[in-house]
């Protein structure tokens, strides 16, 4: 009897360990062994993503970018308005500005950014506690044409390990039509 239950736990642990280490897997983390036997995880983000498809770019950072507006300052100049939530999936209070890098290209050029026309500079230093979302924050770009736009997203982890071998980390990027 005590031989079967013991089998019985064996065979149990190794079940629950390879279901874990699958569901690791599908969610974009890669599984690796240790020479020593333990297992440790490395975070593999998405290359691309989409407009209202919630990403992670990192192990702490989720993001799902949800509009994109165009406004008009006095003197005419245009701002591409990025809207977008953020979940702070790390284990201590955080901040936007802290965690994540958005950075916009159109024509592989780097629009200026500009905050005067964002509804709440607030929000990209306002703490967020483990585990909550802070929605409707706006960032904005100053935008000469209407060629597509390349939105990038780079979260706090630098290096990421691909096939086991440590890489640099990529931004999530977001191909978009300049919006009319």
């Amino acid at each position: 009897m005590k031989k079967s239950f013991l089998t019985l736990t064996r065979a149990l642990t190794l079940t629950l360990a390879l279901a874990g280490t699958l569901a690791l897997t599908a969610c974009g983390n890669e599984v690796r062994q240790r020479e020593d036997g333990s297992l440790y995880t490395s975070y593999l983000p998405p290359e691309t993503a989409k407009i209202g498809e919630e990403f992670a770019v990192d192990t702490q950072n989720k993001i799902t970018v949800t509009n994109l507006e165009l406004r008009t300052q006095d003197d005419g100049s245009r701002v591409l308005i990025v809207l977008y939530d953020w979940t702070n999936d790390g284990t201590t209070e955080a901040t936007v500005g802290e965690s994540i890098l958005l950075s916009v290209t159109q024509e592989g050029v780097s629009p200026e950014p500009d905050l005067s026309l964002v509804t709440s500079r607030d929000k990209l230093v306002t703490p967020v506690a483990p585990g909550e979302t802070l929605t409707d924050i706006e960032q904005g770009y100053l935008v000469e044409s209407e060629e597509p736009l390349t939105l990038s997203f780079t979260g706090e982890e630098e290096t990421i390990f691909i096939e086991g071998k440590p890489a640099s980390a990529y931004p999530v990027r977001i191909e978009v039509e300049f919006p009319g």
